[in-house]
């Protein structure tokens, strides 16, 4: 008697709750992970590796949230007039302040920006130590995991592989410095179009090494790389370190409701 074998049941990830991995937005960016090759972040040698080793503690937030919050840092970056910030550090902390507020707040958790500001430019400023001009924070829980995160940010007005040879090799030293306090700082490119600017997240450490980069619009890199915890540095006394930096920082707090 020949015994039949029931055919098995796609089993669904223990981590995203999806089948198949190209179902996944945590999936996609994870293969953003592989193609940075960040040093603090998981480099996977293929497809499968890359779904299946992602860290335990990605958070995944629902779609009305994710879009919720694109929609809110896309509002952001069109209120400020380019004509008004002609420098890149001006630029930067009136974008900052303008992501300030509530993103998202319902029955899925909450999302907020906090901005602080600081005026420090002096010889031994917070960027000429640490290298970058800004901070990014972040805070997010579920209710029973809360994970801590710390991103140094350069911005940069303008394409990197445009810059003066002069320019990118101080962009370079910045990037030195930031790496010194955490492993995978990140360069915020400012490109111009048609009148109007679109901020993109770079991994510095890809400008540093010279290799091939992606750049990351600036809502993506909200939604793909912040509040799933891919990217930052959790060691509290970095983190401590750069939430007491004076440097310019914008804190984001996520909440993810459980239903």
């Amino acid at each position: 008697m020949i015994k039949l074998e029931r055919p098995r049941q796609p089993r669904k990830h223990l981590i995203t709750g999806f089948t198949l991995p190209q179902q996944c937005p945590l999936f996609r960016a994870a293969l953003l992970t592989r193609e940075n090759n960040d040093s603090d972040n998981r480099f996977f040698h293929s497809y499968k590796t890359v779904y299946l080793s992602m860290p335990k503690h990605v958070f995944k937030f629902p779609d009305v949230v994710i879009d919720q919050i694109k929609m809110y840092v896309r509002n952001a970056i069109r209120g400020l007039d380019p004509i008004r910030y002609q420098q890149e550090a001006n630029y930067t902390v009136a974008l900052l302040g303008r992501l300030e507020g509530t993103a998202y707040e319902g029955r899925h958790g909450l999302i907020q920006f906090k901005f602080t500001a600081f005026n420090d430019r002096a010889p031994n400023s917070a960027e000429s130590r640490l290298g970058a001009d800004h901070a990014i924070t972040a805070i997010v829980s579920d209710g029973v995991t809360t994970i801590s995160k710390a991103i140094l940010v350069q911005a940069k007005l303008g394409e990197i592989a445009r810059l003066a040879p002069a320019e990118r090799q101080r962009l370079c030293e910045q990037i030195e410095k930031m790496k010194q306090l955490v492993d995978a700082p990140k360069v915020l490119q400012i490109v111009e179009r048609g009148g109007r600017r679109y901020p993109e997240m770079i991994s510095g450490t890809r400008i540093l090494q010279d290799l091939p980069f992606r750049s990351i619009p600036l809502d993506d890199y909200f939604t793909w790389r912040v509040t799933t915890t891919l990217d930052g540095c959790t060691d509290p006394s970095v983190v401590g370190r750069v939430e007491n930096s004076a440097l310019p920082s914008l804190h984001l707090v996520a909440k993810l409701r459980r239903d």
